[in-house]
């Protein structure tokens, strides 16, 4: 499991990232919670972002640790997600990892930081990954705050192949099959059943935009032959 964290603003979302690492997560079968927080800092957006991967079907929490907004909800639902099993804390920097484990777990007491005024960013309090056992939920049970992180380079690191793309989206699956052409790829194409949720509202723009920019970087690459 992985509580895919990031904030409404101070750091502003930073969607490409967050999408490239819901398709890592999809394709090694890592089941992502989403986590927005600092929602009292912008609420418009925490709710347009609990609209978009919700409907993308994430398991998705919209909370402030400042106001305690959400909070409980969280707290309530985690053990039927993490108990007995390692759980992982990823974002940027700044996105309030830290503060999220220490208000939902408050025995860890792990250190937080501040934003840097200059450049809008965390300074990276956490800088190491360490495993925390919760024994409240199951003996087997781990959670692991890291270090945040502001690039995912599929240009020059292989997380998976272009063929392997489309089944990361898992808004996607409802349309296997429905395009007009059966080489779709699922990017213009007249007849295709994505192109067309999208046009119609049901899929959400960014996500297809970020399907579409993440098959441009893919198609680009090519595999070493040894």
């Amino acid at each position: 499991v992985m509580l895919v964290v990031t904030a409404a603003a101070s750091p502003a979302p930073d969607i490409p990232t967050m999408d490239k690492l819901l398709c890592i997560l999809a394709y090694n079968h890592i089941l992502p919670l989403i986590i927005i927080g600092k929602a009292e800092l912008n609420p418009s957006v925490a709710e347009e972002l609990r609209c978009v991967y919700t409907r993308a079907g994430y398991p998705t929490f919209v909370l402030s640790c400042k106001t305690g907004e959400g909070t409980d909800a969280l707290a309530r639902a985690l053990p039927s997600f993490i108990a007995g099993k390692t759980t992982a804390v990823a974002g940027a920097s700044g996105v309030g990892k830290s503060t999220l484990l220490n208000t939902v777990f408050p025995s860890l007491s792990l250190t937080t930081g501040d934003i840097s005024a200059r450049i809008a960013r965390g300074k990276n309090t956490t800088r190491h990954t360490e495993l925390f056992p919760i024994p409240a939920y199951d003996p087997d049970t781990y959670i692991a705050d890291t270090a945040g992180f502001s690039l995912l380079d599929f240009e020059h690191f292989d997380f998976f192949d272009l063929e392997d793309l489309f089944d990361t989206f898992p808004e996607f699956a409802p349309y296997i099959g429905q395009c007009r052409y059966t080489d779709c790829t699922h990017l213009k194409e007249v007849g295709c059943a994505i192109v067309d949720a999208v046009n119609a509202g049901i899929i959400p723009a960014s996500r297809h935009r970020a399907y579409r920019d993440l098959y441009a970087i893919l198609k680009e690459k090519h595999k070493w032959e040894f």
